[in-house]
């Protein structure tokens, strides 16, 4: 009876180990690679603003690099997003960086196109990413309660199994 008992216990605490294990592994990447979007977004916005005003290839370069990057960062964050929410926010962020590009390339054939409304979309951008480390944060905090909640129950129920093998013991004795 105290195997089994134990082995409910230990089950129990695996389970609540895999899940934490696998919702803190994804909200973390998450809000790493946000973080990261961050930088790759600034890098991007001076890089353009230094092509556009001095038409220099070698800070055009430097923006396509910079651009591939930020692209490639979008697509891994895509890979560890799970909530309607968090994909709501990446595709908002997708879209903006799109027309970013877009607005860059059109600005390189018509000069007069205002620079501010590039920037403007980057502070968008950069809001959207604020909002999706906001809510993996939320669900880092949801986890640790759940886990904390899980851990409560699972040892009440193992404190209760116990008590209860011990006074069988007691009364076959």
């Amino acid at each position: 009876a105290l195997i089994v008992v134990h082995g409910y216990i230990l089950i129990s605490l695996d389970a609540v180990s895999t899940a934490v294990t696998t919702s803190l592994s994804a909200d973390v990447t998450a809000i790493d690679n946000a973080r990261g979007l961050h930088a790759l977004l600034n890098e991007e916005e001076r890089n353009a603003q230094k092509f556009l005003l001095t038409r220099d290839a070698a800070y055009q370069r430097m923006y396509l690099r910079a651009r591939l990057l930020t692209m490639a960062r979008l697509d891994s964050l895509g890979t560890v997003l799970s909530d309607d929410e968090e994909r709501i926010a990446l595709t908002e962020i997708r879209r903006l960086h799109a027309w970013i590009d877009d607005a860059v390339q059109t600005r390189t054939a018509h000069p007069l196109l205002r620079n501010g409304q590039i920037m403007d979309s980057l502070d968008i951008a950069h809001s959207a990413l604020d909002r999706l480390v906001a809510i993996n944060q939320d669900a880092i905090a949801r986890s640790v309660a759940d886990v904390e909640q899980r851990n409560t129950s699972s040892l009440e129920t193992g404190a209760i199994l116990l008590l209860g093998v011990l006074l069988l013991t007691i009364v076959v004795a």
